[in-house]
């Protein structure tokens, strides 16, 4: 091919991209729900194209005299903090609404009782994230030992409890995607229940089946010990007996009779053992919605991940059993933090207003069912869509934002809008260009640097409220 020809298809190729620029629409084509087809407008395509540290260099006159640019990164997620709003927010009619949370915190660190928190949330929070820093910083200021409340087989790894079990142990969800042989809705407050003998097995062998647990060495030092275990289980129709080895000591033996609603049993250590086994045997697995490791006063901490859940879930349980188990754990306070999982399909305001709608009747299921509990509401972070060549925070996010914050009120609860601590509108893409990266690069999940950031802002906003609560006691 001679020059000339290759440079007259470059000509042609430019003529016809600037025709196709110009008359494009700018909202692009979309060809079915998941796929839209989209061409650079001309002023994209002349963008004189600059880097992020530059963009913000301009923006920010407190960097100026830095020169390195994963400072550079660093700075900009921090100054972006710095201007957000991080407090707790209330109803304008209640702005007290954890000022008895305080006082039950306060007595429980005095008197040597507990005081329960549970934690719930989609896969942001699965593996103890999150909880697992705000439970040892509560742990360290008010007491308490152990990591609280988790079951048998759990999708992701938890940072506060190594296990192992035996093969035969099997996983019902109720929420996602159920297991067909469940008839009933008896999932209790993890939401899951196990068994090592399936439902739809009605043989009468004899079975068998272990759990171990270990301490783990990624745990906090508060949360890798504890004096008290318990075990939550329910609707087994024949006894099974359970044996609980310490260090490969047999330290106790129970007899799990057969009962319709979910019951519990609970032993106490000496000290925390390296190993502590759990041995089932019998001819019917009871239904085991989860072991709790705690200590005998302060804070007990409870992690709760749902992966794929909005927080819609709730309502859907049986309402008799959650209570049961509700009462058993004596629970003072839910932390719920839900709203990305809906990002995707949200469409429109109204789409966004029906959420909220159903998201507050969960709330009110919840008061219902404990009597007296106070709620906090962590709303979702930013989120990104890819517009083109760009990360940007998904159309309707502030909506759902918005519509998750007024039910929390009307629901007479406290907000905390992660959403704004992490500067807003189309904040993700700093926290994934951060060095190290805050983020994932999903845009959506935060990394572990980012996990431990928001975790403090977390508990930095919530302790802020604590101290003006105890300076507000003291001066009366």
């Amino acid at each position: 091919m001679k020059p000339v020809h290759s440079f007259l298809f470059f000509i042609y190729t430019a003529f016809f991209l600037f025709l196709f620029s110009i008359s494009f629409p700018k909202e692009g084509i979309r060809f079915t729900k998941h796929f839209k087809f989209e061409f650079p407008s001309l002023s994209e395509f002349l963008e004189v194209p600059e880097s992020a540290v530059k963009k913000e260099l301009e923006k920010n006159t407190l960097i100026k005299n830095l020169s390195k640019a994963d400072s550079l990164r660093i700075v900009f997620v921090e100054d972006s903090i710095q201007k957000a709003n991080l407090r707790l927010q209330y109803p304008e009619n209640n702005k007290k609404i954890l000022h008895a949370v305080f006082k039950e915190m306060e007595k429980a660190s005095a008197s040597g009782n507990t005081f329960r928190i549970m934690h719930y949330g989609d896969s942001q929070i699965e593996g103890d994230r999150i909880t697992a820093f705000v439970r040892n910083k509560l742990q360290q200021k008010f007491g308490g030992t152990g990591s609280g409340l988790f079951s048998i087989i759990e999708i992701a790894p938890r940072i506060a409890v190594k296990m192992e079990i035996s093969e035969n142990w099997l996983r019902y969800p109720g929420f996602g995607r159920k297991d067909t042989s469940v008839k009933h809705n008896h999932y209790g407050a993890l939401m899951s229940f196990c068994r090592f003998k399936p439902l739809a097995n009605f043989d009468t062998l004899f079975n068998v089946a272990d759990i171990t647990i270990q301490k783990s060495k990624a745990a906090y030092g508060n949360a890798r010990n504890y004096s008290k275990v318990k075990l939550f289980y329910g609707f087994n129709t024949q006894p099974v007996k359970l044996e609980i080895s310490a260090d490969g000591n047999v330290v106790g033996t129970h007899l799990l009779q057969p009962v319709e609603n979910i019951t519990s049993v609970e032993f106490s250590v000496a000290s925390t053992p390296e190993q502590l086994t759990l041995h089932f045997s019998g001819k019917d697995s009871p239904n085991i919605y989860g072991i709790s490791l705690e200590g005998n006063k302060g804070i007990i901490m409870d992690n709760v991940g749902m992966r794929g859940a909005s927080g819609t879930d709730f309502s859907k349980q049986n309402p008799k059993t959650l209570k049961a188990m509700y009462d058993k754990l004596n629970v003072k306070l839910l932390i719920l933090q839900y709203g990305g999982n809906v990002m995707p399909y949200i469409k429109d305001e109204a789409g966004a207003e029906n959420y909220g709608k159903w998201f507050e009747s969960q709330l009110y299921f919840l008061k219902k069912q404990i009597p007296g509990i106070v709620i906090i509401v962590i709303g979702p972070s930013d989120m990104s869509v890819k517009e083109k060549d760009k990360y940007v925070t998904y159309p309707h996010l502030e909506k759902v934002r918005d519509e998750l914050k007024k039910a929390t009120f009307n629901a007479g609860g406290a907000y905390w809008d992660m959403y704004e601590a992490m500067g807003g509108k189309n904040s993700m893409p700093k926290w994934v260009e951060a060095t190290p990266p805050l983020a994932a690069p999903d845009y959506t999940h935060f990394s572990p640097s980012g996990t431990t950031k928001i975790s403090e802002m977390f508990y930095d906003a919530f302790f802020k409220d604590y101290e003006t609560f105890k300076q507000k006691s003291i001066a009366e």
